[in-house]
C-alpha cells in the first residue's frame, strides 16, 4: 500500500498554488484577484513530509518556499525555476522571517534557520519531542510547539538560546496539547491550536493567546492551523477545507461566520499547507485532506502481481503491519487499529477507545499487538492479544520531554 504523505503521492495531490486573495476578500477598492499556479516536478518537486506545513511565502508575496526530497526550494514568482537551498538534512515545518531573508524549518529534533539565499544551517533550539509548527515576529521571537504533552507551547529568540515554556495544556479542560502558532501583526498575541485527547482533529479548537496578559480564550471550535489575512479575516483548515472567517485585531475577537475558500491539503494532526504573506497573497497545496486519502490495500504475491483484499473497504490506512507467521494483518485507519485474516478473509476492529490509536506493531512471537493511543489525554504504549480477546494494557507511558533545556 502506497504512503499517501510521501513524495511521490504529494505530487498528486495537486499544484503549488499563490493568489492575491481570494474572491470574497476583495472590495471594489482593491486591485483585480490574480491566480498563479506553480507546477512542480522533477527533482524540484513538492514532497509533503504528511505531519506539518511543507511551504512559506515571503511577506511581500514575492517568493515561496517549499519542501523538496530533503532539501528547500524558494521559488521567485518572476522566474521559472526555483533555487535549491540543500545540505539542510530532512527539513520540514517551514516558516519565515519577518524580513523575508531567512527560513525557518524544523530538522530531525531542533529548530533551525537559513538564509533564503543559502548558507550553513544555524540551530536556535534543540528538543526531544516532534515539531508541531512555528511562527516567527517582528520582536524577533520564535514561539514554536511540539507533541510532549508535559508543555503546549514555546517561546526561544531568533537568535538561538533556552526556549522557554509558554503554555501548558489544561487537562482538566480536556486539552491534549497546544500546537500549530501562528503569531498575529504587531506580535502582542498569537494563534494556535487545542487538541483535544477525546475527539479527532475536526474537533479541534483555535484559540488566541494575549502575550501581554497571559490570558488565552477560544476563538473556534471546529478548525485548526489558523492564520491571520490582513483583509481582516482568520483563515483556517477543517479536513481538507479552507475557511475564512471575520475577525477583530484590535478586539482579538471574531465577529462574523465561517465561509469556505476552497479545498486546501491537511494533514492527519490537523497542519494546513496554507501560508498567507503581509501583502495579503497566499500560497497553498490544494488538494485533498490526509484523512479523506482512501487507499486500496492489495497483497502482491512472488511474480509481483497484487490483488486487493476484498474485505477490507478503502480508507485511510496506514502503518500496515504483516504478523511474524504471515497470516494476520494489522493496520491503522485515522482513529483505531484493526486486524485482517487472510485465511478467513475477515476485517476486525481491535480497538474501540474514542482516543486515536495507532502505530500497531507485532510482538515477535505474534501473541499480540503493540499500539500508541491519546486515550489518556497523552500519548501512551498498549498492547492485546492479537485475537481480541483479554484486556488492553499499558506499557509505557508517554516520556518524551520538551526542549533538551527543560529536561535537566
Amino acid at each position: 500500500m502506497a504512503s499517501p504523505d510521501g513524495p511521490s503521492a504529494a505530487l498528486g495531490l495537486g499544484a503549488l498554488a499563490a493568489s492575491a486573495g481570494f474572491l470574497f476578500f476583495t472590495r471594489p477598492a482593491l486591485a483585480p484577484v490574480v491566480r498563479t499556479t506553480l507546477s512542480t516536478s522533477g527533482p524540484t518537486a513538492l514532497a509533503q513530509s504528511g505531519v506539518d506545513r511543507d511551504l512559506a511565502i515571503t511577506p511581500d508575496g514575492s517568493r515561496i518556499v517549499y519542501r523538496g526530497n530533503n532539501q528547500l526550494l524558494v521559488r521567485a514568482l518572476n522566474q521559472l525555476e526555483p533555487t535549491v537551498l540543500s545540505g539542510l538534512g530532512a527539513p520540514h515545518g517551514i516558516f519565515m522571517s519577518p524580513d523575508g531573508e531567512w527560513v525557518g524549518f524544523v530538522a530531525g529534533t531542533a529548530i533551525k534557520k537559513v538564509a533564503i539565499t543559502g548558507g550553513p544551517a544555524q540551530t536556535l533550539a534543540a528538543f526531544q519531542a516532534n515539531a508541531r509548527g512555528a511562527t516567527w515576529s517582528e520582536d524577533g521571537t520564535i514561539i514554536f510547539a511540539t507533541d510532549s504533552p508535559a508543555t503546549g507551547l514555546y517561546r526561544v529568540s531568533a537568535n538561538g538560546g533556552e526556549p522557554a515554556v509558554l503554555t501548558r495544556p489544561n487537562r482538566e479542560r480536556g486539552e491534549a496539547d497546544h500546537v500549530w502558532p501562528e503569531f498575529l501583526p504587531g506580535g502582542k498575541a498569537v494563534l494556535f491550536t487545542i487538541t483535544s485527547a477525546a475527539a479527532s482533529v475536526e474537533n479541534a479548537q483555535i484559540a488566541v493567546l494575549d502575550l501581554q496578559t497571559g490570558t488565552s480564550r477560544v476563538l473556534i471550535r471546529g478548525g485548526s492551523h489558523a492564520s491571520y489575512a490582513p483583509t481582516g479575516h482568520l483563515v483556517c483548515g477543517v479536513t481538507g477545507r479552507l475557511l475564512a472567517v471575520p475577525f477583530d485585531l484590535k478586539r482579538l475577537a471574531v465577529v462574523g461566520t465561517p465561509a469556505p475558500v476552497g479545498r486546501v491539503v491537511t494533514t492527519l494532526q490537523g497542519g494546513a499547507d496554507v501560508a498567507i504573506a503581509a501583502n495579503g497573497s497566499i500560497a497553498y497545496v490544494a488538494g485533498v485532506a490526509a484523512a479523506e486519502r482512501r487507499q486500496t490495500v492489495v497483497s502482491v504475491d512472488r511474480q509481483g502481481r497484487a490483488s486487493a483484499l476484498s474485505a477490507v473497504p478503502p480508507d485511510a490506512y496506514r502503518d500496515v503491519r504483516v504478523s511474524p507467521d504471515g497470516a494476520t494483518l494489522a493496520l491503522a485507519t485515522q482513529a483505531d487499529v484493526w486486524t485482517y485474516d487472510f485465511g478467513r478473509t475477515s476485517l476486525s476492529r481491535l480497538t474501540t477507545d474514542p482516543g486515536s490509536d495507532a502505530r500497531p506493531l507485532w510482538t515477535p512471537n505474534g501473541q499480540r499487538i503493540i499500539f500508541t493511543s491519546l486515550r489518556a489525554g497523552y500519548p501512551e504504549l498498549l498492547w492485546r492479544p492479537a485475537d481480541g480477546t483479554g484486556r488492553e494494557e499499558r506499557l509505557l507511558p508517554y516520556t518524551c520531554q520538551g526542549p533538551l533545556e527543560s529536561a535537566r
